[in-house]
């Protein structure tokens, strides 16, 4: 059975981020959303973290 995306459903009316972030990936923990992403700005992987995926 496939699992439904963190992302399901939602709607953003800004960029949550403002910055080079390719391929992202997004995963939940708890009341936690971590987005994940490849090669950017000369790091190998980028990590950010949000409560409410617009900030």
């Amino acid at each position: 059975m496939p699992s439904t995306p963190a992302w399901a459903g939602f709607q953003a009316t800004t960029l949550a981020l403002g910055q080079n972030f390719p391929d992202p990936d997004i995963v939940k923990a708890g009341a936690v959303y971590h987005a994940y992403a490849t090669n950017g700005d000369g790091k190998h992987i980028q990590h950010a973290v949000s409560g409410d995926l617009v900030r």
